[in-house]
């Protein structure tokens, strides 16, 4: 009975999860603003990055039950090739619950830490392709209630699960509409390989050249004084 529930649980969890390759290997610049919504089967996502110094930003994503944060650290860039990193930690509750049930209280969920490679390429300006191969280690974790009959004793594992993805983005103005493919290795599956299509869409605050102006217009004003 145990392995049936553990089992379930895979397939939920799994699912929760829906990790497209969201972002590519260009960092906001520092100051700049992006607010991303986007859906990859049936798994709603907002992520919100925020650009910190030249080459990195941070990211703040929201995805149906689970949150996470990431760190993108661009480390090669030429005219149109960028190389970066996004080492980021999730956590992720299913929210199973029997509250109501005579045996119990049962609660669910996942913590993953995850290491992404972003390889980007600008066809043009405004037209860019991206390819993320990433490795997650995820620690799951399923807990019961003391005097529950349902499970006598609260059950942790970890795997590692690899996963290769891809996307497009077009840009127009302050907004970009991305699509992004990925494929992703879980032993908790029925079938181990699992694909993700998604879709998303980015709205940008803060570009470059109004931060740098408004930088211009304050170190005018301090001359003024």
């Amino acid at each position: 009975m145990r392995w049936v529930w553990l089992s379930a649980l895979g397939m939920v969890s799994s699912g929760c999860v829906g990790m497209t390759t969201l972002n590519g290997a260009r960092p906001n610049d520092p100051g700049q603003t992006t607010v991303q919504v986007g859906v990859s089967n049936q798994v709603q996502t907002v992520q919100i990055r925020q650009g910190l110094a030249p080459d990195v930003d941070l990211g703040l994503t929201v995805r149906n039950l689970s949150v996470g944060t990431d760190v993108r650290v661009r480390f090669f860039r030429s005219e149109r090739f960028h190389l970066a990193t996004a080492p980021g930690i999730a956590l992720v509750g299913n929210g199973v619950s029997f509250s109501n049930s005579p045996i119990g209280d049962q609660y669910a969920g996942f913590f993953d830490v995850s290491l992404p490679v972003m390889a980007e390429f600008q066809v043009t300006p405004t037209l860019s392709v991206a390819v993320a191969p990433r490795v997650t280690v995820s620690h799951r974790f399923v807990a019961n209630d003391p005097d529950g009959a349902f499970l006598q004793e609260d059950v942790t594992w970890a795997v590692v699960q690899p996963q290769l993805g891809g996307r497009v983005q077009w840009e127009v103005g302050r907004l970009a509409i991305g699509a992004s493919a990925d494929v992703r290795y879980s032993v908790l599956q029925e079938v181990l390989w699992q694909p993700y299509f998604g879709l998303d869409f980015t709205a940008v605050r803060g570009a470059p050249g109004r931060i740098e102006g408004r930088r211009i217009r304050r170190q005018v004003r301090k001359e003024n004084r």
